[in-house]
């Protein structure tokens, strides 16, 4: 029986690690040089009266004898899982500590308004991070055809950012270790960066020097990533702000943006983050939302006012409600070739 050959085998190895014959082993337990034989080879399990005897001599832990096993090195497991764990420790901080001299205090959002009552200028700011700078001015409303120059005056020293005119917008983005624009001195001193603002009105130039009031929002000072993702979060919609202008839109009262281009209107509704695709084109009506969030698509065909198509999709996979929907890859590329204008 395979007990019997453990138990003799493991015998057998715990009195050679002594250095003892069977003989002398059998004189010890005051049995036969054959009973010792017998154990060893399997033929015989060693009676109960020698067994503790066996473990005291040859040091075999008496379950372990009984049951015909090795008697395992708890303490060698202890100290090897001891150890695996002081190393995942020693990992986790040094990946802590690495996190937090590279991001601590690395993170910086602002907004950016005008100070003057003549001017308003909504959704501009400042993103600061380890590797990129962006800096994004919108449009500040009437209707006239602004030249606006942004710039750093510092005492009687005064630095040009950027120029534009027929102003609309300004956008900066940089590499935060090779800055062309912006400087440390500026970026240490936002309170000084200013616009001169100029237009014709009634056949006169007007120049409006304006300072630009930069406000910090959130700075990651922690290792929490909290106020970080907030921001970012932040950035993103101010992100798709810009790519809306950039692009044609406009910001209704609802503070939904919308655009219309002949027979196409598209709406992209921020705080619910739905963007809505609409074409009238011969007597038919294509109608689609797509929830940004959910990533669903649902799309709707009418002809007269009826609807002969309806479907959803999500994740590359259509389900037609109405109709047979044949066309669906042809109306989905249609929106999402507007809508990826804006990601």
């Amino acid at each position: 029986m395979k007990e019997k050959e453990d138990i003799g085998k493991l015998i057998a190895d715990a009195r050679k690690k002594k250095k003892l014959t069977q003989q002398e082993l059998a004189k010890i337990l005051m049995v036969s040089d054959k009973a010792v034989s017998n154990w060893e080879t399997g033929k015989n399990y060693p009676d109960l009266t020698y067994l503790k005897d066996i473990s005291k001599y040859l040091d075999i832990d008496l379950i372990n004898l009984i049951v015909g096993k090795k008697k395992k090195d708890y303490n060698r497991i202890i100290k090897i899982m001891f150890y695996t764990l002081m190393v995942i420790l020693t990992l986790l901080i040094a990946f802590l500590l690495t996190y937090f001299i590279n991001n601590y205090n690395k993170f910086k959002f602002y907004t950016i308004s005008l100070d003057s009552k003549k001017y308003v200028m909504n959704d501009s700011y400042l993103m600061i991070d380890n590797n990129e700078l962006i800096f994004s001015l919108n449009d500040i409303g009437d209707n006239y055809d602004y030249k606006v120059t942004l710039y750093y005056l510092n005492g009687n020293n005064k630095y040009i950012i950027a120029t534009k005119n027929n102003y609309k917008f300004i956008k900066i983005e940089e590499n935060i270790n090779n800055l062309d624009y912006f400087n440390e001195d500026i970026l240490n001193n936002l309170d000084k960066l200013y616009l001169e603002i100029t237009y014709v009105k009634d056949d006169k130039e007007v120049v409006d020097n304006i300072n630009l009031i930069v406000k910090e929002k959130s700075v990651n000072n922690k290792l929490y990533y909290l106020n970080k993702s907030n921001s970012k979060r932040n950035m993103v919609s101010e992100r798709v702000i810009t790519l809306l202008n950039n692009n044609g839109y406009m910001r209704s009262d609802n503070n939904v943006y919308i655009k219309n281009k002949d027979d196409l209107n598209l709406e992209y509704n921020i705080a619910d983050k739905i963007y809505t695709y609409t074409l009238d084109k011969d007597e038919m009506k294509y109608v689609a939302f797509y929830q940004i969030d959910q990533d669903i698509l649902h799309y709707e065909v009418e002809y007269q006012g009826v609807v002969v198509e309806e479907f959803t999709y999500q994740n590359k996979e259509v389900s037609c409600l109405i109709g047979k929907c044949d066309n669906y890859k042809e109306l989905v590329d249609n929106l999402f070739n507007e809508y990826n204008l804006l990601k």
